[in-house]
């Protein structure tokens, strides 16, 4: 026994059904079609009693007339239909026992259906409504373009008014007029000259300006750069061969290669350029020969300036300029002669010594 079956049923139960049948949809295939529950003024096979008719009045907004029924037609196109809210019920009703009416209550009940059919609302025409509200919209937007106009024109005057009456205020004049052509003309005038002479003013200004600037004294002579920088190493290859025809090598990625240093020097005249480093080329040494043996001469006496070719030929030259100072009689000449002799004997007295010391170093 489930337990819908075994409950009590509750005290407010269906209270809502009215309301959901007071809020039901009608509806519209049916209204249109059939003509729905609309009844008819002569009709009089079926009378019911006033408390049925109180319980099947629904509410006016769902009675539709024979005008409505065009108009939802037409409207058919532009709306979706609207479903039925709620559930649809067919509940079972006992047939009512017809009842004769008086004249008085037939004459009761047609004031009523008449009152229902004033009160039933017309569908308003939404394509009316939208032409009408496009036009007035339209209507609007140029009124607000010309309002706006008109202001910024009352705006621009009132400025105007405004420059005009501080012109007057600082000219000390009442009110200030607009000038003529040739007044116009006059003015332009003078206010040439004035920029003319400011312009002057100007020009010399800038000629001052440009002289009292301290300009760097440029070197415009020759001149010799000096450059250093780095390079990578190139190797030269020592053999080329000729013969050989060139095949395509693949193309290999670049190899970090050693670097050098390089310098540069570089002349910006060529005269400079030709008084350091002459191209003229050095006269050819003249041989000097020995006047003793007639050889060409390898050495050269500071002494006498004269070159010879051996020590014999150095000796013989030596003891002919000594006989020929002693024959002179120079004191100087002869005292040079002498020192160098004795440093001659000294230096071969240090030289006999340093063979003795090393022969002895030997021994031991």
């Amino acid at each position: 026994m489930s337990l819908a079956t075994g409950r009590e049923k509750r005290v407010t139960a269906g209270n809502k059904m009215s309301r959901l049948l007071e809020n039901e949809e009608e509806d519209e295939f049916y209204t249109t079609t059939y003509g729905g529950f609309n009844d008819e003024e002569e009709d009089n096979d079926f009378n019911t009693s006033d408390e049925d008719q109180d319980s099947d009045v629904l509410d006016s907004d769902f009675d539709v007339s024979e005008d409505d029924d065009v108009k939802s037609d037409e409207d058919d196109d532009s709306k979706p239909k609207r479903k039925r809210k709620g559930v649809e019920t067919k509940a079972y009703r006992e047939p009512v026992k017809k009842v004769k009416k008086t004249e008085e209550d037939v004459k009761d009940d047609n004031a009523e259906k008449k009152k229902h059919k004033l009160k039933r609302r017309k569908k308003p025409d939404m394509s009316s409504a939208q032409i009408y509200s496009a036009e007035k919209k339209s209507l609007r937007q140029s009124t607000t373009m010309k309002s706006i106009d008109v202001q910024m024109r009352a705006k621009d005057n009132e400025a105007k008014a405004k420059m005009l009456k501080e012109m007057a205020a600082k000219k000390n004049v009442s009110e200030v007029r607009r000038l003529t052509q040739a007044e116009l003309l006059e003015e332009a005038k003078l206010t040439e000259a004035m920029n003319l002479k400011s312009l002057e003013d100007y020009q010399k200004l800038e000629l001052e300006r440009k002289k009292s600037r301290v300009v760097k004294s440029v070197y415009r002579g020759p001149i010799i750069r000096y450059h250093s920088t780095s390079m990578p190493v190139v190797e030269e290859s020592s053999e080329i061969n000729v013969e050989t025809e060139l095949e395509p090598q693949p193309v290999k990625p670049p190899v970090e290669t050693e670097k050098c240093s390089r310098t540069f020097i570089t002349f910006t005249d060529e005269r400079t350029f030709d008084e350091y480093f002459p191209n003229t080329k050095p006269k050819p040494k003249v041989k000097s020969y020995c006047p003793v043996t007639r050889l060409p001469a390898k050495y050269y006496d500071p002494i006498t300036n004269s070159p010879y070719a051996n020590v014999q030929a150095f000796k013989i030259i030596r003891d002919a300029y000594r006989q020929q100072v002693q024959g002179n009689g120079d004191k100087k000449l002869a005292d040079s002669l002498r020192r160098q002799r004795m440093l001659q004997a000294q230096a071969k007295a240090n030289k006999a010594a340093a063979e003795a010391a090393k022969a002895q170093q030997a021994d031991s």
